[in-house]
């Protein structure tokens, strides 16, 4: 076992480390993924620890032991959940409360080597070895506890993916669409594996048949997640050809124009598949400019790229494109800048008693942070500092 273990933790590490250290577009999914495999490699050393001492029969080993390997396992759906708010670019900072409250679901996982940690050195050996043959009701209640806040963290990563997916295959950050239909696959995989080695680990309950359930299991889940990251998010091409892709629900045919520019070497901001010509380009432009006169869609909060693609016509990549190469900014600062001068016309009518977060609402941002962010970088200004400095005296 303690074999299994080590090469598993080695595995992991070469998975963080490609993770961590290759070109990507989406390079902060990737770095929380990464940190996700070296808590799966500090898992597997601790548990190699642990056998490497019941193979030696070591006392002085297991003396040295504290189940800390339970804490790593309590961060697992924390961080998976993490990830997808990365992904859907739906994360807030790190310490804000949306994060400290899942951070508490970890709490129970710690408390379990902290009271082990108290105990004296030959009841630990005795517990640590009694486990062996049958789990501790410390052990059984802290293996429930994981496999609950897992499974749970599983189906709510499920079922936000599964609403995506409703609506489209795709996700575009950093300006880079990502099919995610496979994260459809890697949470109905997990769900299945936890719901079957559950009962399996509950009912027989000892530490050996645990462990190799769970390294069956984090084995199989993480190298797919892995596998299918990497080949999603092109992290082995050369960085310089890291250019939006076509998502894999749009199919456009390639029009050949004889007017159609040729370049070997694309820039950055131009798809290196497309054949877009100018013409091409300022009608997409005048679709988008009529589409948004009218419709006005960057005042509801779920104003995406892929929803206006969806209501234009015009491919997520051209769009991204065009608003690149010739609006000279990204997507979401092209939508905040028609919310912002909304929201300087709220704040300047003396007659509005609007409160500034209601402002920011009607105008389109999902959060107070999100409008205050915005506005001050298109004004320099907070809106409260904006309202107090444009208005006219009375």
């Amino acid at each position: 076992m303690q074999y299994f273990t080590l090469i598993s933790a080695f595995n992991f590490l070469v998975f963080a480390l490609v993770l961590l250290t290759k070109t990507s577009p989406i390079k902060k999914a990737n770095t929380v993924l990464g940190i996700i495999f070296i808590l799966m490699m500090l898992y597997d050393l601790t548990m190699c620890f642990l056998y490497v001492g019941f193979r030696l029969q070591s006392d002085l080993f297991l003396s040295w032991y504290v189940p800390v390997d339970c804490v790593f396992c309590g961060c697992f759906g924390p961080a998976i959940f993490y990830y997808i708010d990365v992904v859907f670019s739906e994360e807030k900072p790190l310490l804000s409360r949306k994060y400290l409250l899942h951070s508490l679901t970890i709490a129970p996982l710690v408390a379990f080597p902290a009271w082990f940690a108290t105990l004296e050195e030959s009841a630990r050996i005795t517990h640590l070895k009694s486990n062996i043959l049958g789990a501790s009701i410390e052990e059984s209640v802290a293996n429930m506890y994981f496999y609950v806040q897992m499974t749970t963290y599983l189906f709510i990563c499920y079922f936000r993916v599964n609403k995506h997916l409703k609506e489209s295959k795709t996700v575009v950050v950093n300006n880079f669409v990502v099919d995610i239909g496979w994260l459809k696959a890697y949470f109905i995989i997990d769900i299945a594996i936890m719901l079957l080695s559950a009962p399996i680990c509950i009912i027989v309950g000892n530490d050996y048949l645990n462990a190799i359930i769970g390294q069956i299991a984090i084995n199989v889940q993480f190298a797919y997640i892995f596998v299918m990251s990497v080949w999603q998010t092109g992290v082995f091409t050369d960085p310089k050809l890291n250019v939006p892709r076509q998502p894999a629900d749009v199919v456009e045919p390639v029009e050949q124009e004889p007017d159609a520019d040729v370049n070997p070497e694309p820039p950055l901001t131009s798809p290196s598949y497309s054949n877009l010509s100018d013409e091409r380009a300022t009608e997409y432009m005048k679709t988008l400019d009529d589409y948004f006169e009218k419709e006005k869609p960057y005042f509801t909060q779920n104003c995406t790229i892929n929803m206006v693609s969806n209501e234009t016509g015009i491919p997520v990549h051209y769009i991204s494109y065009i608003v690149n190469a010739k609006m000279e900014r990204n997507f979401f600062d092209f939508i905040n800048d028609f919310r912002v001068e909304k929201a300087k016309r709220l704040l300047l009518d003396t007659s509005n008693q609007f409160t500034v977060e209601a402002i920011g609402t009607e105008c389109g941002f999902g959060s107070k942070s999100s409008f205050y962010k915005a506005f001050k970088k298109v004004t320099n200004q907070t809106p409260l500092e904006f309202r107090t400095n444009s208005r006219p005296s009375v």
